[in-house]
């Protein structure tokens, strides 16, 4: 109780148009990454492993994990009492080599063809990610949980993509 007490509190300080913004800035450049990219045909033709979602689920799933990663970065910037600025410039400098690695494994993947480039890609991503936990703690335990969860999806997706990559 005392957890989602100190979530109600963050979510009163932090600016929620920041958040809108960032969220929304963050969710657009993921959709028009999958739409030029051509992911969503591409993925129906792969062989997937069974634990892969289907073609409609898996876009939802890569649009709420952008949607989440902007929301974080709207918690942290949007703070009425931000943490010490080189910290949270690290964190959202981190952040922006998540979200940038992630928009081009999707372009690469998909778009390119590329194999390996895109797993490389997934590994730097989920260091970026980790490297986000700490700055945006120490400002927002909310959008570190929240990237939390974004690199839980990132370990997915490498998983996923090695598997795919065997098997086509």
């Amino acid at each position: 109780m005392r957890i989602f007490n100190g979530f109600k509190r963050e979510i009163g300080c932090a600016d929620l148009r920041i958040c809108l913004i960032t969220s929304l800035a963050t969710w657009v450049a993921g959709a028009l990454a999958l739409l030029l990219s051509g992911a969503v045909g591409c993925y129906q033709l792969l062989c997937r492993p069974s634990l892969a979602p289907g073609s409609v689920i898996w876009v939802l799933l890569w649009m709420c994990f952008f949607l989440l990663s902007g929301l974080a970065l709207g918690f942290v910037i949007g703070r009425c009492s931000a943490c010490r600025p080189s910290l949270m410039r690290r964190g959202v400098i981190c952040w922006g080599l998540f979200v940038l690695c992630n928009l081009l494994w999707v372009v690469l993947f998909f778009g390119a063809g590329f194999e390996v480039l895109p797993l490389l890609l997934i590994i730097l991503a989920v260091c970026f990610g980790c490297s986000t936990l700490t700055p945006f703690a120490a400002d927002s335990l909310l959008a570190a949980l929240l990237m939390m969860l974004c690199i839980w999806w990132e370990l997915y997706s490498f998983l996923v993509t090695l598997l795919i990559i065997l098997w086509n």
